[in-house]
């Protein structure tokens, strides 16, 4: 680790002099001569020109101080370059300025708007410009620079180099642009899409809160680094104050956050805390002056700083504790932010050498990097243990449906034993009140002795009709209502024979009846028997219709037993036994009944059913109404 770090600041602070020895066509100038003018020219030679050491950090050399300077530098060029008519190009490490013009040998140098004006940025990126072979001279070449800035933005003037173009721009400029530039850049590029992809995954679940964290910190720190590499050219300070602020310290609070998160702590006060803290910070820094806002960033890089190492050694703890093997990145990546940041606050009060490396910049996407890796693991773990919650459900839920499809048979079988139990208890009590009770009166009436034989006989046919009627109850009808008249009068053939009527029998192909019950097909059976019985015992008819048709309209089958015999008076009928018992057992399965009859007029009995499955008792009873 201490060899890593080494090699790190070796290289940032050695890359200068390495280019300069491996490439002795390049003048590197370290000295230089200053003078504080607000001329737009450069000053003539009689001026007080002071010499200076290059680097120029005005925070060191001139504290406080606010305006616009002037350097004088000089360096030889070669007869040879003059004749080869060779173009140069001029390098500086750091462009810490305001606004900078270039002059060289008292002409205006040509400058693009590439750079802008970067004003208050710590980006470092190096410059570049490119000097004609016309503008130089033999020997001795005066390059004046106009630089306004301000000390407490550690603005000031870097090292110059001037040579060849080809050479500076391979020994000095895109070294340094490709350590300062292109690899954050990357480093950007690759949390944007780390970012990105978290961001997807949490959308897709939206149940760790961790990923979507984890997505806002590289997704701020991505954009933060592109800002800092390409700052835009704002003119009011207040808004550029707080830009810059947002961009150097805006990721931090989501960082915290995640760390508190990763770490199973939910503490939604500190979280506003650090929330709040931020925003009172971006209010000062939209309020501040330029002295104000520097100690702003001071205390605030200080503050991060210790907050970030606090939670990333919490987390570090929590995470070797539960034995996970990331903890030892995650504390190589702490030591590596808390050493940075160290040595670029070191820079920035002035401690090393103004034109170093800024190191930061590769200390967080390690960071971010090393949580990455925590929060793939801690989202695997979910994973793993959602996987084996639901399998663990999946065995309670079949286990389950095991007991309930246990406690479902042990049911069906109960109520089919209570179906039994009823069935048996209806057989009962239809054999007691049919069968029980005629046998009974025609006990009584054999032991009177003043029954004769055909009585008997009628009687004892009555009772086996009735008890045939309760055998073919039980007989699977499957709903066919035809089958079951069929059984009517196939036992009343004798009868109606013996009587000499003429029967009509006008039954059509009929609809199954899904409900149709033994209780129903029975009573059924006994109001059809008794319609018959009654037309060929006491009303003297010659015909007898008995008609069963579907009704479409209506979703019934509608029975009717008719006669053209002598007829009854309904209101004297209705003291006699015979009726009452028919309109008893249709109330009694819930269909409607009517009887229709007159002196002389015939009789005729109407029954009807319907035919869906789900026809209620109360809404067949409704049926003919």
């Amino acid at each position: 680790m201490k060899r890593f770090l080494a090699a790190l600041v070796m290289l940032a602070a050695g890359s200068a002099a390495w280019a300069e020895t491996a490439a002795p066509e390049v003048t590197t100038m370290e000295t230089a001569e200053f003078l504080v003018s607000d001329a737009e020219d450069p000053p003539a030679d009689s001026a007080l020109w002071q010499p200076i050491a290059l680097p120029d950090n005005w925070h060191l050399s001139r504290p406080g101080f606010e305006g616009q300077v002037w350097y004088r530098l000089r360096f030889d060029v070669p007869q040879v370059f003059i004749d080869a008519k060779r173009g140069h190009a001029l390098y500086s490490p750091r462009n810490a300025f305001m606004h900078v013009r270039f002059f060289l040998n008292g002409n205006p140098l040509a400058f693009g708007r590439v750079y802008g004006d970067p004003l208050l940025t710590e980006t470092q990126r190096p410059f570049l410009l490119t000097v004609p072979s016309l503008m130089l001279r033999a020997g001795e070449n005066h390059l004046y620079i106009r630089m306004s800035g301000h000390a407490e933005e550690r603005h000031g003037l870097s090292r110059v180099s001037i040579g060849l173009g080809y050479l500076v721009r391979r020994l000095y400029y895109q070294p340094r642009y490709d350590y300062q530039v292109t690899s954050i850049a990357m480093f950007g590029a690759a949390l944007l899409c780390a970012g990105v992809l978290a961001l997807s995954v949490w959308w897709g679940r939206r149940s760790d809160p961790v990923l979507l964290w984890f997505a806002i910190v590289a997704l701020a720190w991505s954009g933060a680094a592109y800002l800092f590499l390409w700052p835009p050219d704002l003119q009011q300070d207040s808004v550029r104050q707080l830009l810059y602020f947002v961009m150097e310290h805006g990721y931090v609070t989501p960082l915290l956050v995640l760390c508190l998160r990763i770490g199973g702590a939910r503490a939604p006060r500190l979280e506003a805390l650090l929330w709040l803290a931020f925003t009172l910070c971006c209010a000062a820094a939209t309020l501040a002056g330029v002295e104000l806002y520097s100690r702003l960033l001071d205390v605030a890089a200080v503050m991060y700083l210790f907050l970030a190492a606090t939670a990333l050694a919490w987390l570090i703890h929590i995470t070797s504790k539960e034995g996970q093997r990331n903890s030892l990145f995650l504390g190589l990546a702490l030591a590596t932010l808390i050493a940075f940041s160290g040595y670029d606050g070191a820079r920035w009060i002035g401690y090393t050498d103004f034109d170093n490396l800024l190191l930061t910049p590769f200390a967080m996407p390690f960071l971010i990097l090393a949580l990455s890796d925590t929060v793939v693991l801690r989202h695997l773990s979910v994973v793993r243990a959602l996987a084996r919650a639901n399998a663990e459900l999946e065995r309670d839920v079949a286990e389950k449906m095991r007991e309930v499809e246990w406690t479902y048979s042990q049911m069906q079988t109960a109520l089919r034993e209570q179906a039994v139990l009823r069935e048996r208890q209806r057989i009962m009590t239809d054999m007691h009140d049919g069968l029980g009770s005629g046998l009974i009166g025609l006990l009584s009436l054999v032991r009177s002795r003043g029954a004769d034989l055909a009585q008997v006989e009628r009687r004892l046919d009555d009772l086996l009709t009735d008890l045939r009627a309760i055998v073919d109850s039980f007989q699977p009808m499957e709903g066919d209502l035809g089958v079951v008249l069929g059984n009517v009068r196939y036992r009343m053939s004798g009868a109606i024979e013996r009587s000499g009527v003429n029967l009509a029998w006008l039954v059509e192909q009929l609809p199954p009846i899904e409900y149709l019950t033994p209780d129903m097909v029975l009573s059924i059976q006994r109001i059809v028997l008794e319609a018959l019985a009654n037309a060929l015992r006491h009303a003297a008819a010659s015909n007898i219709t008995v008609s069963a048709k579907y009704i479409a309209e209506r979703g019934a089958i509608r029975i009717t037993i008719a006669d053209d015999g002598v007829g009854f008076a309904p209101e004297r009928a209705e003291r006699g036994h015979g009726l009452r018992n028919m309109r008893g057992r249709a109330t009694k399965i819930g269909i409607p009944i009517e009887i229709d009859s007159s002196p002389g007029g015939g009789t005729r009995v109407t029954l009807e059913l319907g035919v869906g499955k789900d026809v209620s008792p109360g809404e067949r009873a409704g049926l003919a109404s």
